[in-house]
C-alpha cells in the first residue's frame, strides 16, 4: 500500500443536523457502520471503525450491540463543537460501554470555555492565527478530560484520551491511571514536532483542535511517554488541502 500504509481506522459517524454537518438528516450508529462498510469493500487495505456518537438520542443503546457484531470495538465522543454530548449523556455511554467491554475514545475540550474565549478574541479584533490557541486553552482540555475519566472510572469503562496535546491533560490521564483505572492516552506526530509558534510561521496552515501548544508541554508530553501515562503517538488523520486551510477568515 502507499507509504507502507497496511491498516487504519476510520469513523463512522452518527448523521447529524447542523452548520459542520454533511448530512440533511439525522441517522442512526448502526446504519453509518454499514455506510462505511460498504464504502470499504473496494479498500487495498485492512479497515475497521470507530463508532462516533453524535447525537444525545438514547435509540443509540438499543442498536449498540449490533453495532458490537459489525466488528465495531470502540465508540467516539465529543465535548466540544454542535455534536459535543453532556455530561449526564456520556455518562449513559460510559454505563454502556462498560456492561459491553469496548473502549471509549474521548475528544476533550470544554465547550463553553471555548466558545467564550473564541467570541471574545473575534469581538476584539484578532484574527492572526497566532491567537488561536488562546480560544482553546490546555485548561479546557484539561478540565472537561477530568470529568470524562472520572465518569469512565466511575462506570468501570475503558477510557482512551485522543490527540492529548498539553501537561495539564497528560497530568489528569496520568493520575487516574495511578489508581488501577482502565485508562489509556495518546499524542499525536504534530503536537510533539511542532509547536504554537507554527502559527507565527505558516498561519492558519497548523490549525486543528485542540491546537498546538508551548515547547513546555511538548517536554511535558515526551515525559509522559516515558512515564507511560501516553502510550501511543498517532497521526489522528484529518486531510484537508493546503486551499482548505489557507481562507482569510479562518476563524469559521
Amino acid at each position: 500500500a502507499l507509504g507502507g500504509i497496511t491498516s487504519c481506522i476510520n469513523f463512522a459517524w452518527e448523521a447529524w443536523t447542523g452548520d459542520l454537518s454533511i448530512w440533511d438528516e439525522e441517522g442512526t450508529l448502526l446504519e453509518a457502520v454499514h455506510r462505511q462498510k460498504e464504502k470499504g469493500q473496494e479498500s487495498l487495505i485492512d479497515f475497521s471503525l470507530h463508532g462516533a456518537i453524535t447525537r444525545e438520542d438514547p435509540t443509540v443503546f438499543d442498536e449498540l450491540e449490533d453495532v458490537i457484531d459489525e466488528g465495531v470495538t470502540s465508540v467516539k465522543m465529543f465535548t466540544a463543537y454542535e455534536i459535543g454530548l453532556s455530561n449526564g449523556f456520556m455518562d449513559h455511554v460510559f454505563e454502556h460501554v462498560a456492561d459491553q467491554e469496548i473502549v471509549a475514545v474521548l475528544h476533550t475540550e470544554d465547550a463553553s470555555v471555548c466558545n467564550r474565549l473564541e467570541a471574545r478574541l473575534k469581538a476584539e479584533g484578532k484574527s492572526h492565527p497566532r491567537h488561536y490557541p488562546q480560544s482553546r486553552p490546555d485548561y479546557a482540555e484539561a478540565m472537561a478530560a477530568e470529568s470524562a475519566v472520572r465518569m469512565a472510572q466511575e462506570q468501570g469503562a475503558k477510557y482512551y484520551g485522543i490527540h492529548t496535546t498539553s501537561e495539564k491533560a497528560a497530568d489528569v490521564l496520568g493520575r487516574y491511571q495511578d489508581d488501577g483505572s482502565r485508562v489509556r492516552g495518546e499524542t499525536c506526530t504534530q503536537y510533539t514536532t511542532l509547536d504554537e509558534s507554527a502559527y507565527e510561521e505558516q498561519d492558519s496552515l497548523p490549525i486543528m483542535a485542540p491546537p498546538l501548544r508551548t515547547p513546555a508541554d511538548q517536554d511535558a508530553l515526551f515525559e509522559h511517554l516515558h512515564n507511560g501515562a501516553l502510550s501511543v503517538v498517532s497521526t489522528d488523520h484529518n486531510a484537508f488541502t493546503r486551499a482548505d486551510k489557507t481562507v482569510e477568515n479562518w476563524w469559521d
